[in-house]
């Protein structure tokens, strides 16, 4: 699934939530980075991907929906040439 799929997914979902905008910055976080470095995600890495000075309900919110979404968009995935995919879920 592609980035932009997974944002109008989450849109779609949970567009009326004010959370969807932190939910996004991870998203574009992740995006940027090399897969070794999605493998161990903390709250402290979440926290900085949402540009958060801690760690607040916003951000629980966020990642509870990234979690347990249609999109399951904390789930990371390995590509089977063993190259880093910038992928963030099954599709």
């Amino acid at each position: 699934m592609s980035i932009m799929k997974i944002k109008e997914e989450l849109a779609k979902g949970w567009g009326d939530e004010p959370t969807i905008s932190t939910c996004f910055a991870i998203i574009e976080y992740m995006e940027q980075r090399p897969l070794n470095e999605l493998q161990l995600l903390t709250f402290t890495s979440l926290r900085h991907a949402a540009k958060k000075e801690s760690v607040d309900s916003e951000l629980l919110n966020a990642i509870t929906i990234l979690v347990n979404s249609k999109v399951a968009a904390l789930r990371p995935v390995y590509r089977q040439d063993s190259q880093i995919s910038r992928k963030l879920i099954q599709g």
